[in-house]
């Protein structure tokens, strides 16, 4: 009872923080409905029971299993990880000989973000091992009464973008087309070890060229039940050994840049305002940094959520032609919650110049090269064996644009801290620093319990 209670607590929490509108075009079925996804075999279904198994037909649902740790109101897509062993699940399902003669359903919950998330994952896996198109994996959902209800970003304001189920479809397929992720290679195991918190807080988005991290401090600072802060020597001993060269900082200098310096790595300093979006001479910079480095980039701000994919999808829009939503729903797909409020709309405004100057630098090129010494797709959450961490014990407009710009190689000057600011669970620290608070599952690793009534 008590864990059934907590589900509804949360749920009623997720809802409250989507605009009336919203909630009126995402209205939850009142009754049973499905749809076959391959003819005679495969089926969605949104129910409010759990069926037991028949002789004809095989139920299942990821709803408690494959979840998603909000922010705020955001509810999805879920993660790469949770996309990959969806698949496998899936595969071992239709491949089982003691179920070849029933239909496969999968069952998900009347819930606006149960229903996104498992046609998400029926379509992810026809896409991956049926070779369809993201048009011809979300066919069988377009006629979907009431409608799936949108993604929306990781903050407290009302959506400012809207990114679909084949929004995200199509980000993964230019995904799998660049070589960027490979189903049979993905190491999930390495990928839920290293989101969480006490792990190192980061995620490969482009193998062995851009991995994301939130923002070291110069001494670890406890958030909750003994976690604390990384620090610069954390990541050392990882980022040697898989191809990082230079670490790029987008926040307040709340460590000493000479700590990746002394140890061999670049570093560089491009700052600018928590929620807002760079200067032309940041963007230009960046651009500049990122295609003459080298190695892999490790990027970071405070979270390492909203700047730090903003620059990151530059650069893909630019080098690979993705479009807004292709390259959001990709980050978002490697590390929840990337891209927030006025930078899903600045991203949007920057679309086609960064197209068109891709265009002019690379005579329409549209190719990825690994660095040297990186291992592909497989490099995106690189196997945990071998691998440790060393550790010890005001948003802008749509448009608008604030930063400075610092990278000149002198050491920097002592840490200070950062204004408190208010962001995906903000939890105030100590020493006047306020660093968006990470979700469950990246401090202590999901939540448990179930919200199904099961039919016996």
């Amino acid at each position: 009872v008590k864990t059934e209670t907590t589900s509804v607590r949360q749920r009623r929490r997720l809802l409250s923080c989507l605009p009336q509108a919203s909630l009126q075009a995402c209205m939850v079925v009142s009754s049973a409905e499905t749809i076959e996804v391959l003819s005679g075999r495969l089926y969605w279904s949104c129910v409010r029971i759990l069926p037991i198994d028949t002789a004809e037909a095989h139920y299942f649902s990821t709803d408690d299993t494959l979840l998603y740790e909000p922010y705020y109101g955001d509810f999805g897509p879920l993660n790469i990880s949770a996309v990959t062993k969806y698949c496998r699940l899936l595969a071992s399902k239709m491949a089982d000989t003691r179920l070849e003669r029933k239909r496969i359903v999968h069952c998900c919950r009347a819930q606006h973000d149960t229903r996104a998330n498992s046609v998400l994952l029926l379509c992810c896996w026809n896409m991956i091992h049926n070779n369809m198109s993201p048009e011809q994996a979300f066919a069988p959902f377009t006629q979907l009464k009431p409608a799936l209800c949108p993604y929306r970003d990781a903050s407290l304001g009302a959506p400012c973008y809207d990114l679909t189920v084949l929004h995200c479809l199509r980000g993964l397929a230019k995904a799998r087309q660049m070589g960027w992720y490979d189903v049979e290679t993905f190491d999930t195991d390495a990928y839920d070890y290293y989101e969480r918190v006490d792990n190192g807080d980061f995620n490969w988005i482009v193998p062995g060229k851009f991995l994301s991290f939130s923002g070291p401090t110069q001494t670890p600072i406890a958030y909750v039940d003994g976690i604390t802060t990384n620090t610069p020597e954390t990541y050392f001993d990882y980022f040697a050994k898989n191809t990082v060269t230079g670490v790029v900082r987008f926040n307040n200098k709340v460590y000493d840049r000479r700590k990746f310096l002394d140890a061999g790595f670049h570093h560089y300093d491009l700052y600018f305002a928590d929620g807002g979006n760079p200067t032309d001479a940041i963007v230009r910079r960046f651009l500049e940094i990122a295609e003459k480095e080298e190695g892999a980039l490790a990027i970071h701000c405070k979270a390492g959520l909203g700047r730090t994919g903003t620059l990151i999808a530059l650069y893909l829009m630019k080098h690979f032609e993705l479009t807004t939503a292709e390259v959001i729903a990709w980050l978002r797909f490697c590390r929840p919650g990337s891209v927030i409020g006025p930078q899903q709309l600045f991203l949007q405004s920057m679309e086609k110049q960064m197209w068109r100057e891709g265009e002019e630098s690379l005579g329409g090129v549209r190719t990825y090269t690994p660095p040297r010494g990186s291992n592909s797709s497989s490099q995106l959450h690189a196997s945990l064996e071998g691998l440790s961490l060393s550790s010890p014990g005001s948003p802008g407009s749509a448009t608008g644009r604030t930063g400075a710009l610092a990278d000149s190689g002198s050491p920097a000057p002592s840490p200070g801290t950062s204004p408190a600011t208010v962001r995906s669970r903000s939890l105030g620290l100590k020493g006047g620093i306020s660093l968006g608070r990470p979700s469950p599952s990246r401090v202590s690793g999901g939540r448990a319990g179930s919200g199904w009534s099961i039919k016996r």
